[in-house]
């Protein structure tokens, strides 16, 4: 009893269990102890300094980069920046960009950074989809491939869901919500090329996507910010309850689609001669490469739901953060900026005819460049190009370091897009036309030889660099940004050329969690539909 009693006690209890849980810890997270050789941001003088700088991490992940990038990256030495998720990172110089992008996929690898960067292992509610994400290369060849075709579809579907949500009232000003209408006008849009007309206008189904996409953050936050690694195996799933639940509803949505689609697909590659008028979305692009290409499983109505679903994500997310901040930019901004948007518009326009098409949107140079410098200036986030060591004997750095498998490294992307040496005095400054000043300089000169076309084409939203890495690069740069691009820039047009947009005196700032950077979602503009004879 003696004894009992002491085990009990909660002066020798608590420290005994505190000991035990940071044991199993340390043995679960062995392999991503880091060399003392690579010096840590964010300390103090303090018991327990790097568990804590990883705590802390959650308010000051933005400081704690910018000490890192000033005192080491500069200087092109590596750091490690603690982070909310237990795993430490080492961040690289920028000078170690083409370095790191060249190592082979066995060596280190993108996967499972962003597996853990969005915690689908916990989240995600099916395993086959994750483990063969087929659809990521039919949007890199097949999205990118049909733009041209889909624009006057986009197009039709931006303009209907911009004067419904921001009015068509061209005499008062009307407040609106800027996250909540961009995401809503972005859900109908990408659903138009997803799974078209009638489909992306339902209510019902709109409503399940952008549960899903908002359940997936939530969580994501949760797991990710909030839950130590060593309970993340036993309850992480739990906390994915929402999205299992979610992604049903959506299935529910989609499945009288999927199961109609399948059964002509099927019954063409069993008889070439049955015809059917057959959609050119991204559904039936995933279909038909199901049914041809895919294993049995692919074909699981289920699964192919749940690759619309997580495409949603995807797409709903990033394009209605990038839109929100853009437009929060330009309406901080000089009034000048909407209407060299508006004039370059209004000019593209009556060149195509009075129709958008692909090649009048590439002409969009104003507005491509007003995107790239919010992605540049605001961005998504802190960090980039984040890598996992999967090489069982480690790797070593350009500079002799040696990593061992399982480490995290990736480099502060934001701090590399606001550093002068690489965009001048005024990096720290929003300028919509920074990029665009260079490419209509270029076509003034009226010369189109590789050498113009490379240099014009580096200066687009699309084309990413060591020094632009909001997308990635090289190799494994998000396949989904010529669509976000063509989408983005066909929406500041409509709005340049149809709303007036009240100025604000400053710009709502945004709010940093760790590394990543979010719109306030509570911030609106005044807007007012422009009169016919002014549009």
């Amino acid at each position: 009893m003696a004894i009992k009693a002491l085990l009990l006690d909660p002066r020798i209890f608590l420290p005994s269990l505190i000991l035990l849980l940071y044991f199993i810890h340390c043995r679960l997270t062995a392999k991503r102890w880091l060399p003392n050789t690579i010096p840590w941001i964010g300390l103090r003088n303090e018991f327990f300094a790097k568990t804590r700088a990883c705590m802390r991490d959650m308010r000051h992940g933005k400081e704690h980069l910018a000490e890192g990038y000033a005192k080491y990256s500069k200087h092109d030495k590596p750091f490690v920046a603690p982070t909310t998720s237990w795993w430490p990172e080492v961040m690289l110089p920028q000078s170690s960009v083409k370095w790191l992008l060249s190592q082979p996929d066995d060596v280190i690898d993108l996967h499972e950074g962003v597996q853990d960067a969005l915690q689908f292992g916990y989240v995600s509610p099916h395993d086959k989809v994750l483990e063969n994400p087929f659809h990521d290369d039919i949007v890199r060849r097949d999205l990118k491939r049909n733009l041209g075709v889909m624009t006057p579809a986009v197009f039709d579907e931006l303009k209907t869901s911009v004067d419904e949500l921001w009015g068509t009232d061209t005499e008062n000003w009307k407040e609106i919500p800027v996250y909540d209408t961009s995401q809503r006008i972005i859900a109908r849009t990408t659903n138009r090329t997803f799974v078209g007309l009638p489909l992306c206008r339902d209510a019902k189904y709109l409503h399940s996507a952008t549960k899903f996409a908002n359940a997936m953050l939530l969580q994501v936050g949760v797991t990710r910010f909030l839950l130590p690694a060593l309970l993340k195996p036993l309850i992480g799933h739990f906390f994915a309850i929402p999205c299992h639940f979610r992604d049903w509803q959506f299935s529910r949505h989609l499945a009288p689609m999927i199961n109609a689609r399948l059964r002509d697909v099927e019954r063409k590659e069993r008889d070439p001669s049955y015809r059917y008028d057959e959609p050119n979305d991204l559904l039936q692009w995933i279909i038909r490469y199901a049914v041809t290409k895919g294993e049995p499983h692919d074909r699981n109505p289920r699964y192919l739901a749940s690759r619309i679903c997580i495409m949603n994500f995807a797409a709903l997310h990033t394009s209605t953060v990038t839109t929100t901040n853009t437009l929060l930019d330009l309406a901080a901004a000089d009034p000048g900026c909407w209407t060299g948007i508006r004039e370059e518009a209004e000019r593209v326009f009556r060149d195509q005819g009075g129709l958008w098409t692909g090649p009048g949107v590439a002409k969009l140079v104003r507005a491509d460049s007003a995107v790239r410098e919010t992605l540049r200036h605001t961005g998504l986030g802190g960090r980039g190009l984040v890598r996992e060591v999967v090489a069982p004997g480690g790797v070593t750095l350009p500079d002799g370091t040696h990593l061992p498998l399982g480490a995290r490294l990736g480099v502060a992307a934001g701090e590399i897009h606001r550093d002068p040496a690489f965009y001048g005095a005024t990096a720290d400054e929003y300028d919509a036309f920074r990029f665009s000043r260079g490419r209509e300089a270029l076509a003034e000169q009226g010369e189109s030889d590789g050498t113009t076309r490379r240099e014009d084409r580096a200066l687009t939203m699309v084309t990413t660099s060591d020094t632009f890495l909001t997308f990635g690069h090289g190799r494994r740069a998000c396949p989904g940004r010529f669509f976000a691009s063509h989408e983005i820039k066909l929406l500041l047009a409509y709005v340049a050329t149809h709303y007036d947009v009240r100025r604000l005196a400053a710009r709502p700032p945004n709010v940093w969690i760790s590394s990543s950077c979010i719109p306030p979602a509570a911030a609106a503009l005044s807007v007012r539909r422009r009169r016919p004879e002014d549009a």
